[in-house]
């Protein structure tokens, strides 16, 4: 539908005859004489080049996006590496203690205490003497 759009038929003189499909040529100055479609290929020129420009860049376009998204070009990795310490937690600590000793960047302590709560996959009052601790260090 789309080239459709895009070109135009030169035999655009069709006429149907007992079942078959023909072509009438007039040439200036000779009776028109009929053709046989069924051997003949039609031929199509472009009307608009930009426009047809356009639609090969949109389907070209199309074709690489969905190249990339089948096979799994579109997947981004991090090149960004956190870096971790260990903390071995004493009797009395506090996960709010613990963020506030670690934190060297003046971060907030809410944000260092969620992140080593993700990191170690524990809650708050989880913490037990003698545990040992993964704390990220970049933030």
């Amino acid at each position: 539908m789309f080239i459709f759009l895009l070109t135009v038929n030169i035999h655009s003189d069709i006429i149907s005859s007992q079942d078959k499909r023909t072509n009438v040529h007039r040439p200036e100055g000779q009776e028109s004489e009929v053709y046989d479609m069924k051997n003949t290929r039609t031929r199509t020129r472009v009307k608009s080049r930009p426009r047809f420009i356009a639609f090969l860049i949109i389907v070209i376009g199309l074709m690489a996006g969905s190249f990339g998204f089948i096979t799994g070009m579109n997947e981004t990795t991090a090149s960004v590496t956190t870096n971790y310490t260990t903390y071995t937690v004493c009797a009395g600590d506090t996960l709010w203690d613990i963020a506030n000793e670690v934190n060297y960047n003046n971060t907030d302590t809410r944000k260092i205490v969620h992140a080593i709560c993700q990191v170690n996959d524990i809650q708050a009052g989880d913490l037990q003497p003698d545990m040992v601790l993964t704390i990220p260090t970049d933030m």
